[in-house]
């Protein structure tokens, strides 16, 4: 193809619905998170053809010029998210002082395969922010609350593409139990760190090395990160919430939320109603 069409913020300035056969190669002014939601298609980004289907995110960078030609024969849907280049820039650099430029020298843009719940929980999320076509009538709470949501999903495909390939084994092993059996919730630090066979003093200077964070702060975040999915459960309360992440006081929880994410655990909650 040898024209490429530069698209800008024409219409919902945070999220949009997108169902078509085909689409023409085109590039942003933003960043632009996929999400593919139904059915199946080949994505060309930078010439490169990959097949893509339910549960595929990919984080499209200003540069990438892209399009899709569906293969599915269901109906198809995908979820755009967009980031303005200054807020991705602003969530790098809570990853580290390097992840904004480790994004934009990749040859290709950074994936990641989700499952079933992950990828409704996100449609889900951002149904509520289908309609909005005027960015300056948003609140502030809005903007915030979406720019914490994305500051989730962008940790997500950027720890999968590059932390895991680049520590060892062991610990990459570890980060994933910790996750994925909820290891978190159920282990202290000590008990943790016991598992790998390294002393306390070993294991928490390799972990710097390689997430350049603290083990304590790693949990913390990731903890907190869990909690926007147990708010959406309206059924639970914000002091179950709390006692269910091994907080010892609720006022604990709330300001470690509204540190991290600029509003507080009631707040957030409202926003989605």
């Amino acid at each position: 193809m040898d024209k490429v069409e530069q698209i800008n913020y024409r219409h919902n300035p945070f999220t949009a619905n997108i169902g078509w056969e085909h689409s023409a190669e085109h590039d942003h002014t933003f960043f632009e998170i996929v999400l593919i939601i139904r059915s199946s298609a080949d994505h060309t980004v930078n010439g490169i053809t990959s097949p893509v289907s339910r549960g595929d995110m990919i984080l499209l960078r200003p540069k990438d010029r892209h399009y899709f030609k569906i293969t599915g024969k269901e109906p198809y849907q995908h979820r755009d998210i967009y980031v303005t280049q200054r807020d991705m820039q602003d969530i790098c650099e809570r990853i580290s002082d390097d992840a904004y430029e480790i994004l934009e020298a990749q040859k290709m843009p950074f994936s990641i395969k989700l499952n079933d719940l992950q990828t409704d929980y996100i449609d889900s999320f951002c149904h509520k922010y289908d309609d909005i076509i005027d960015y300056t009538k948003t609140g502030k709470y809005d903007r915030a609350f979406f720019k914490a949501f994305c500051s989730h999903l962008v940790c997500l495909i950027y720890e999968n593409n590059l932390l895991y390939t680049a520590i060892p084994t062991w610990l990459s092993e570890l980060v994933h139990d910790i996750k994925n059996k909820k290891l978190f919730l159920t282990n202290t630090v000590d008990e943790l760190v016991q598992r790998t066979g390294y002393s306390h003093t070993q294991f928490c200077r390799l972990f710097k090395r390689y997430f350049n964070t603290t083990f304590s702060q790693y949990l913390t975040d990731y903890k907190l990160d869990y909690s926007l999915t147990l708010l959406a459960d309206k059924s639970k309360s914000i002091l179950e919430i709390s006692s269910h992440l091994g907080y010892d006081s609720t006022s604990y929880y709330i300001t470690a939320f509204k540190k991290r994410f600029g509003v507080t655990p009631h707040r957030y909650r409202i926003s989605r109603l």
